[in-house]
């Protein structure tokens, strides 16, 4: 399993900021997630995992929780960016299920990966 946390303060659909400014989040989100996996995991991170299909669980760390869809818009940048490193695309028949939870903490969201190829326990 790979995880890491990119500490950003990743807000919802709902949040109303200017294109550029929303531009500018949606960049740092996502090389936040090429980073985490480069500096925690090294850049053979994907041989460690077993292959396709993958389960992907995105926990949004913060101080209140949001409702389902805020939460799903919130991890967006995250997700498509996730998908991207794997290769791969966020499309319904795509080998990655998609997990959505929340925590109270510092801003963040913590990314874990695993494979359903890989032995549990």
């Amino acid at each position: 399993m790979i995880s890491f946390v990119v500490r950003r303060r990743v807000v919802g659909p709902n949040q109303r900021e200017h294109h550029f400014a929303r531009k500018r989040r949606v960049s740092s989100e996502r090389a936040g997630v090429s980073m985490g996996l480069l500096i925690h995991h090294g850049p053979d991170w994907k041989r460690r995992l077993a292959g396709p299909p993958y389960v992907v669980t995105l926990t949004r760390l913060g101080p209140r929780e949001l409702d389902s869809d805020n939460l799903q818009g919130a991890c967006k940048a995250i997700r498509d960016q996730v998908a991207l490193e794997l290769g791969l695309d966020d499309s319904p028949r795509s080998p990655i299920e998609w997990v959505y939870r929340q925590e109270r903490g510092e801003y963040g969201v913590r990314v874990e990966i695993r494979s359903l190829l890989e032995r549990v326990g």
